[in-house]
């Protein structure tokens, strides 16, 4: 290794102990040399120790840059997260809006469609009200015939007994204990009595009382009315069948009709168990 003097800067003898060139002693060079190579050392060992350490630090720093990393990418993932679920409630909302507004004009044309419609059902239940009130003028025009009283009856043909009365107005009198009955020589068949009103009067049917029932006696042995024919004198006659019972029936009509005058006819008869003569006790038409 060659060397070199520290004074002046000459190469030196391999085993020189003085320069000579410049007279300094060569010990005490490798002693300067020594302490300058130790300083270097010292210099270099903590260089390198400075070297290790900064090598340290920057593997420490490298180690806590990773978990800065990695949060870095937690909050960049929840914040995409976040963003992504606003988006869909945003979606989601809007689809809402426009949708309830189609909704909304849709209910608002049926709801004018309705409306059309319930007009047209209140024009018609204005039209039925108003018919209405014409069936209640016409029934405040032509009352019930139960409102009213005949204003006579007549009959084709009436029993004569002494000391009995067997007119037809016996049908009126609220009286169980007389009858009319018809004088024909057999049951009566196509024997009438005809009811007169002072005006018209709507008919919906007709309260009887059959046979003479002022006794069970009396009821079975003479006849009772088993079919009755009634005219209103426009065409219109209606049949009814009456039971053979001693108690009060009430028959309504099929056909309600209106008239100022009704006829009844006997149709068919029970027969009696000792007289031909037919009779009711009562007749009432409501």
């Amino acid at each position: 290794m060659e060397r070199y003097c520290n004074k002046c800067g000459k190469l030196l003898g391999e085993n020189a102990t003085f320069c000579r060139y410049c007279g300094a002693s060569v010990a005490e060079d490798v002693n300067v040399k020594r302490d300058k190579n130790s300083d270097e050392n010292s210099h270099g060992a903590n260089r390198k120790d400075s070297d290790t350490n900064m090598t340290a630090d920057s593997n420490k720093n490298s180690d806590i840059s990773k978990p800065s990393d990695n949060r870095n990418k937690i909050v960049l993932i929840v914040g995409f997260s976040i963003v992504a679920v606003l988006l869909v409630i945003l979606i989601v909302v809007i689809v809402n809006v426009f949708g309830k507004s189609d909704k909304d004009t849709s209910a608002v044309s049926d709801n004018s469609s309705t409306n059309v419609s319930g007009s047209q059902n209140a024009e018609n239940s204005t039209g039925a009200s108003k018919s209405t009130d014409n069936s209640k003028e016409y029934s405040d025009s032509v009352p019930s015939v139960s409102q009213l009283n005949p204003s006579s009856v007549t009959s084709s043909s009436t029993l004569l007994e002494e000391g009995y009365d067997h007119s037809p107005l016996n049908l009126i009198d609220n009286n169980l204990s007389t009858c009319w009955s018809e004088g024909v020589a057999d049951y009566g068949y196509n024997e009438s009595v005809t009811f007169n009103y002072d005006k018209v009067a709507r008919f919906n049917g007709v309260k009887i009382y059959n046979g003479f029932q002022k006794s069970d006696d009396l009821y079975y042995k003479n006849g009772r009315v088993k079919r009755l024919r009634i005219s209103c004198g426009n065409g219109n006659v209606q049949y009814i069948d009456v039971n053979d019972v001693m108690q009060e029936q009430e028959i309504r009509f099929d056909e309600p009709f209106s008239a100022d005058k009704v006829t009844v006819y006997i149709d068919s008869v029970y027969e009696g168990t000792r007289y031909e003569d037919t009779c009711m006790s009562e007749l009432w038409f409501f």
